[in-house]
């Protein structure tokens, strides 16, 4: 009698098309744990059928599936709950380690559609109270392991400095790899709050091992702050022990605790108690911030490299600083100039006698690199302007960046009107047209280095998938805003306030175009189960392609032929797929959702794009309706750059 089907397989038995075990055993299964290589489960999809409301159809645009912001009164309860059409509750997981639940708006049961909200636009749901962020600061999640303090009580007097010593704080034989601060040199307030929020805290080994693991996967390959190699030989112990042998400091490391927390298999999470990965990461970042607050590191590497990481963590509407991450970004800048590792790609600013390949400096090239990246891509996403410009650096490197260091400080929303931007930037429609023809060539170069999956059986390396998919889509977000800008300078500083006909349509077609593709590269990776994998940026650079397509939704754009119709539907359930699955992963999705409900009330409302009787889609409003266009756009666009909704007084 043949052996019943495994209910569930990872993706590289699943391609192998053998038997896995990665349901009795867990990940990694006994396949890949043998041939010593990565192991990962997609996540199901719910086998329940959507109600026919939901159906992404021209025809009855009413409902859009899209995560949705909570209200301080919904944070305790369940996604289930917060459906605006009713469906059964889920149950919560208890965790497997410790017999808790936490309450969150979060989802345990991954077997059903996790995070999936309904948005909502017919009439009776925008009657509806508009939904407010949920709070992500206050976590206070039960930690796996302790690092026991000492048996003497610690008095709480600021008088008297904490006399905890190093060893009272940690078992060295469990975890010998982490440095901890030296706690009797900090108040006792200090310690104890740094004890009672879980910052001396770690997870157990064989978990920490795979947000290591995961780390390295999807972080590192495009944040490379540290050399692997040498870090796997401190955490793995081959350093030998001693007053002299280098460990990672514990603000650094909580740091990468956060930034994995969105990659690691949910059961990891789980495992620790957390109802989803968003509340993990949420958790671990308060305690790396507390660390970074309280002054529990001096070195400025090491305090440049944690705020680096802490720039992972996004913006929000009501909570905490606006700009969370431009802030750390500006920390971590100034922690690294400090250190002169601004100079080290040039030799000028080399010590005398020091070795250009020496470690230290090797540290901080690493260091720089990684600044001038998180600066650009949050620049791109964001519509902030840069910190670092080209005048701070005289080396060549990941080409693309180089190409955006021209086009960003076009793309960046000034405060500044776009009159006073012409008369400072020179003749903007120039260089809007050289960053084009740069971006291009940049493109057909990388095509040839990177080729796009073609039909075939070929291997490829996840990470490689989710890393070359992000480069592209990097690139079609430059595009999509370059053409926008075009759009923008065209329509307002043009004599007659109308652009050339023939170069708004090319535009129309190159904003259609960097749509379709940045939905392509997405499509692929979500179909292999990698979608997750994306880092955080993907959620603000796919904003745009979502609501463009939703409104076409619900602007009842006219239906084009079956094979682009059917294009467009896929493009938009596949970006709406998306977004569900970052609704548990990453916090700002509620952002996006807000003011997605906010933009199409204003489309409907508008006369301009209804006075005619016409059906008229996005692209249809680019070419006759090019302010009303450019005035809906720039709504997402301010409100990703000052995350809330912008004032009037805000557009250029």
């Amino acid at each position: 009698m043949p052996r019943p089907r495994a209910p569930k397989a990872c993706l590289r038995c699943r391609a192998r098309k053998v038997r896995c075990d990665v349901s009795i055993s867990g990940i990694p299964c006994r396949n890949c744990n043998l041939d010593h290589v990565s192991c990962a489960v997609a996540e199901r999809m719910s086998k329940r059928r959507l109600s026919t409301n939901n159906e992404l159809s021209t025809n009855s645009p009413t409902n859009v599936i899209l995560p949705r912001a909570t209200t301080d009164k919904e944070t305790s309860q369940t996604p289930s709950e917060l459906v605006w059409d009713s469906q059964p509750d889920l149950p919560l997981r208890k965790s497997k380690i410790q017999n808790t639940t936490q309450a969150s708006n979060c989802s345990n049961d991954s077997n059903s559609s996790p995070g999936q909200l309904i948005l909502d636009f017919s009439p009776a749901a925008q009657a509806k109270p508009k939904p407010s962020v949920d709070k992500a600061f206050g976590l206070n999640v039960p930690p796996v392991v302790n690092f026991p303090k000492s048996n003497a009580t610690v008095k709480t007097s600021t008088s008297r400095p904490c006399r905890s010593t190093r060893a009272d704080c940690l078992k060295p034989s469990e975890y010998p790899f982490i440095q901890l601060p030296d706690l009797s040199r900090m108040p006792a307030e200090d310690v104890d709050c740094l004890s009672i929020q879980g910052c001396l805290q770690l997870p157990p080994r064989l978990i920490l091992d795979e947000f290591v693991r995961h780390y390295f996967l999807y972080v590192h390959p495009i944040v490379p702050l540290l050399d692997e190699g040498h870090f796997w030989d401190i955490y793995c112990d081959m350093l030998g022990d001693g007053p002299e042998v280098e460990r990672i400091p514990i603000v650094v490391f909580q740091a990468m605790l956060f930034v994995s927390c969105s990659f690691v298999p949910r059961n990891i999470t789980d495992a620790l108690g957390f109802d989803c990965p968003r509340v993990a990461s949420a958790s671990f970042y308060k305690r790396a911030k507390l660390l970074f607050d309280l002054n529990t590191e001096s070195s400025p590497i090491a305090l440049a490299q944690a705020a680096l990481l802490l720039t992972y963590w996004p913006t929000s509407i009501d909570i905490g600083p606006t700009k969370p991450n431009t802030i750390w970004l500006g920390i971590a800048i100034h922690h690294a100039k400090s250190i002169r590792a601004h100079r080290m790609f040039d030799r000028s600013g080399l010590p005398p006698g020091s070795i250009s390949q020496s470690k230290h400096i090797r540290t901080l090239r690493r260091l720089w690199w990684c600044c001038i990246f998180r600066d650009r891509v949050l620049s791109l996403g964001l519509r902030r302007n840069i910190q670092i410009t080209t005048n701070w650096h005289t080396f060549t490197f990941f080409e693309l960046f180089v190409v955006l260091a021209d086009l960003l400080p076009l793309l960046s929303l000034s405060d500044e009107s776009l009159e006073e931007q012409q008369a400072a930037n020179g003749d903007t429609w120039v260089k809007l047209a050289d960053c084009q023809l740069a971006l291009t060539n940049w493109y057909s170069k990388t095509r040839q280095m990177f080729p796009l999956p073609r039909k075939g059986n070929e291997f490829r390396h996840q990470p490689v998938i989710v890393h070359t998919n992000m480069m592209y889509i990097y690139y079609h977000a430059a595009k999509l805003g370059l053409h926008h800008q075009k759009v923008l300078v065209g329509t307002c500083l043009s004599p007659t306030g109308s652009m050339d006909p023939a170069t708004i349509h090319r535009s129309r077609h190159e904003v259609r175009k960097a749509t379709m593709e940045i939905t392509d590269r997405l499509k692929e990776s979500m179909q292999l189960g990698l979608v997750r994998y994306f880092p955080i940026s993907i959620v603000a650079l796919i904003a745009m392609p979502l609501l463009l397509l939703i409104l076409d939704v619900k602007l009842q754009a006219p239906k084009l032929n079956p094979e682009r119709e059917s294009l467009r539907q896929e493009c938009l359930r596949t970006l709406v797929q998306a977004m569900n699955e970052y609704h548990l992963q990453y916090h700002g999705v509620d952002l996006i959702s807000h003011t997605i409900h906010h933009v199409v009330d204003l489309a409907q409302l508008d006369p301009a794009l209804w006075s005619s009787g016409e059906r008229m889609g996005w692209t249809d409003a680019i070419t006759h309706r090019p302010s009303q266009y450019l005035r809906l756009t720039l709504i997402m666009d301010l409100s990703l750059k000052h995350a809330k909704m912008p004032e009037a007084y805000e557009f250029p």
